[in-house]
């Protein structure tokens, strides 16, 4: 009863604000329509249950959980091997040049084919 509900709620809350609306139309495109129903309802209920807490407004508790949803500003990052990264391993290229050679792996071998 409870997440029906909720669902009845955020179908309505979707109508009239404008931002969650919005914020909607994203995850259903990256996720589909359940999902981002879902979303809005568990938003909602974080939006109801503060509201409850704090005895404060739709508008005001709104504004709360948007500067929370809000990402942190980035950082500038260093290139990936002074992150503790090691580079990634040669390739097809770089052993295609030791057969060249003849000092790979298969030195001193005969070769199938």
């Amino acid at each position: 009863m409870a997440r029906w509900l909720l669902a009845q709620v955020a179908y309505q809350a979707l109508r009239k604000d404008a931002r969650l609306r919005e914020w909607f139309k994203q995850i259903k495109r990256r996720r589909g329509a359940t999902i981002a129903g879902v979303a809005v309802m568990r938003k909602l209920a974080t939006i109801i249950w503060h509201m409850l807490r704090n005895r404060k407004t739709y508008a005001e508790c709104r504004e709360f959980c948007d500067r929370l949803n809000q990402p942190a500003p980035r950082r500038t990052s260093a290139p990936a091997r002074q992150r503790g990264r090691p580079p990634p391993p040669p390739r097809a290229s770089a052993l295609a040049s030791t057969r060249e050679r003849g000092d790979g792996p298969m030195r001193g071998r005969r070769r199938r084919g």
